[in-house]
């Protein structure tokens, strides 16, 4: 079985093994030698001033090392139930295996490397990225595409000493405290089982939260155009958690939450930037704000992506719920005009109102994704169109969240709900692949 050595969060100060093992401290000197300390319960190792250990309470001074330290523990941490005979824990996280503490010279700090076998790593990924109580077929095609995804991009980190990280760039990854026996049972009767392309490689696996009802292509996202990662309606995420959302505030000034509105966010990376006079918005076919163009009274123009946009308002997507997650797929209504360029080029302008994305048919009428009449009007080659006056207020309506490209998690859940099994589920949201072992 494949071994995978994966990167935790940066340790602070200390590495412990859990009881009744001996606990271990690994700290580092002036010259980014690793010191390690152990047989101690009062605390970790620290440094004084001329950077030299001391030994807290009851600690056994072990030595200064050039190399790693591999924290091993003497029993085996892997096991066939839940709970294995010895955990590692580092800074408040459990983990399986073992651990390699290095110096890391361009941060100054520690690194800390989990080893363990592929398939008791899923665990942790599984765990992190859906519930546990989740319908067993779900999480049994999360474990699927999670594995895949991570045998595919086993080597992206090997020049760093380790195959993966244990965030969102590679799959998030929380150790041990994310198992459950739900989640084990869904990788153990999945065992070794991975997603195919049509060419016999291991297919892109790419998945996220919600898509809003509709999935995004990958070649309007991540550039490639793969044919079983192109985009199309949704109804199973429909429903379930944030495939819907909103947010208001103003344009100008503050909101009455004392958040800046979309003008004083702007300028802090455009100082010169004037009154907000027009936004424009690009989309997909999906729905997705591809970008954003926003003009002021002074002729100036910015132009960002749809999530550059949403991130303005909440930055790093710091609250992620009904009110306020900031995915790609919205609509934006405001008291004046918004305009809208759709797949052919041409700029639809809609005064107010809850929009969809329009696209106009060869006779001229601008019709939504459902082939209904809208009340969109469109501009001419001229460009002559009746001003409106500035826009004051702003009024998102969202859907989903998340890239939209590949399977949706809250979809895979109602998929399950409706009693698909898992290669069904998988079927859908990436038509074309086989799976194999």
């Amino acid at each position: 079985e494949k071994s995978s050595l994966v990167r935790v969060p940066e340790p602070e100060a200390s590495v412990y093994t859990n009881v009744p093992e001996p606990e271990a401290s690994v700290c580092t000197n002036e010259d980014k030698s690793a010191i390690a300390a152990r047989n101690g319960v009062n605390g970790p190792a620290e440094q004084d001033q001329q950077k030299q250990p001391i030994i807290v309470g009851d600690w056994e001074y072990i030595g200064a090392f050039k190399g790693p330290i591999c924290l091993k523990p003497k029993g085996n941490s892997s096991s066939s139930g839940s709970t294995p005979s010895h955990l590692f824990q580092c800074d408040s996280r459990r983990y399986r295996g073992q651990l390699e503490i290095r110096v890391n010279a361009g941060r100054n700090g520690l690194t800390g490397i989990n080893e363990l076998p592929l398939e008791e790593y899923l665990y942790g990924v599984v765990g992190r990225e859906v519930s546990s109580g989740w319908p067993l077929e779900a999480l049994k095609a999360q474990a699927i595409i999670a594995r895949t995804y991570a045998v595919r991009g086993l080597n992206r980190h090997i020049s760093e000493g380790y195959n993966l990280c244990s965030t969102t760039n590679c799959q998030a990854y929380g150790g041990y405290d994310y198992e459950a026996e739900s989640i084990i049972r869904s990788v153990k009767e999945t065992s070794g089982q991975v997603l195919l392309d049509n060419q016999g490689q291991l297919a892109v696996t790419l998945y996220h939260s919600n898509s809003g009802g509709y999935t995004e292509n990958n070649v309007n996202v991540f550039g490639a155009d793969l044919p079983y990662l192109r985009g199309g309606p949704d109804p199973y995420s429909l429903g379930y958690g944030l495939s819907d959302w909103s947010y208001s505030t103003v344009v100008n000034g503050k909101n009455s939450r004392g958040e800046d509105g979309l003008r004083n966010l702007l300028l802090r990376n455009n100082p010169s930037f004037g009154l907000v006079d027009s936004i424009e918005l690009v989309k997909y076919p999906s729905g997705r704000v591809d970008s954003v163009i926003i003009k002021d009274d002074r002729g100036n123009t910015i132009t960002m992506t749809g999530g550059s946009f949403g991130s303005l308002f909440n930055p790093n997507y710091a609250t992620v719920s009904r009110e306020r997650v900031m995915g790609r797929l919205f609509d934006l209504n405001t008291d004046a005009a918004i305009a809208m360029l759709n797949g052919h080029g041409e700029r639809i302008i809609q005064q107010g109102g809850v929009r969809q994305l329009a696209v106009v048919s060869a006779s001229g009428v601008s019709q939504g994704l459902a082939g209904v009449e809208t009340n969109y009007f469109v501009v001419g080659a001229d460009g002559k169109y009746l001003r409106p006056k500035a826009p004051q207020t702003l009024e998102f309506k969202g859907r989903g969240w998340g890239h939209g490209v590949g399977l949706s998690q809250w979809g895979a859940y109602g998929m399950a709900q409706q009693g698909f099994k898992y290669q069904e589920i998988l079927d859908f949201y990436y038509p074309g692949t086989q799976l194999s072992r």
